[in-house]
C-alpha cells in the first residue's frame, strides 16, 4: 500500500511526525502523481490531508467515506488522451469505515465553515481512481 501525505498537510507537522514518513505529494501536481503512480504497481493507497474542525480534538484522525469536489477544477481535465480514459467511473471511490465522514474539498483555502474542510484529496483520488487504483482509503488530520 502506498502511503501519502499531502504538502498542505505536511507543512503544518513536525518534521519528526509519523506522518512524514509517507510519500508527501502536491495534489496539485498531475505529472508528480502521475509518475509516482505509474513507476509503482501499486494496488492500493491511504491518503492523509488536513482539515480544520470544531468536532475534533486537535491532531485527531478520522476517516473519509466521500468527497465534495468545490475546488472548481478537476485533475483530469486536459489529461484524458494521456490517461486513455473518457470517463471515470467515482461511485464508491473510499473504502468504508466505520464513523466515517464527507470532505469538502475546497483548494488552497479550507472554508472553516463546512463540517470537515480539506484542501487536494479529491485531485489525489481522482487520478488513483482514473489510472485505476480501486482501493483508497482516505483520512483527514485535524489541525486545529
Amino acid at each position: 500500500m502506498l502511503k501519502i501525505i499531502t504538502t498542505q498537510l505536511s507543512e503544518l507537522l513536525k518534521e519528526d511526525h509519523i506522518l512524514q514518513k509517507h510519500q508527501i505529494i502536491n495534489p496539485n501536481n498531475f505529472n508528480e502523481m502521475y509518475n509516482l503512480f505509474k513507476t509503482k504497481t501499486i494496488l492500493s493507497i491511504c491518503i492523509y490531508d488536513k482539515t480544520f474542525s470544531k468536532k475534533l480534538k486537535s491532531g485527531q484522525i478520522i476517516p473519509v467515506c466521500d468527497h465534495i469536489n468545490n475546488t472548481g477544477t478537476n485533475i483530469l481535465i486536459g489529461h484524458q488522451k494521456k490517461l486513455d480514459i473518457d470517463f471515470t467511473d467515482m461511485s464508491n471511490l473510499y473504502q468504508k469505515r466505520d464513523r466515517s465522514i464527507i470532505t469538502v474539498c475546497c483548494g488552497k483555502t479550507l472554508n472553516t465553515e463546512e463540517r470537515y474542510p480539506s484542501h487536494y484529496m479529491c485531485n489525489i483520488t481522482t487520478l488513483a481512481r482514473a489510472m485505476r487504483i480501486n482501493t483508497i482509503a482516505g483520512y483527514l488530520y485535524n489541525t486545529k
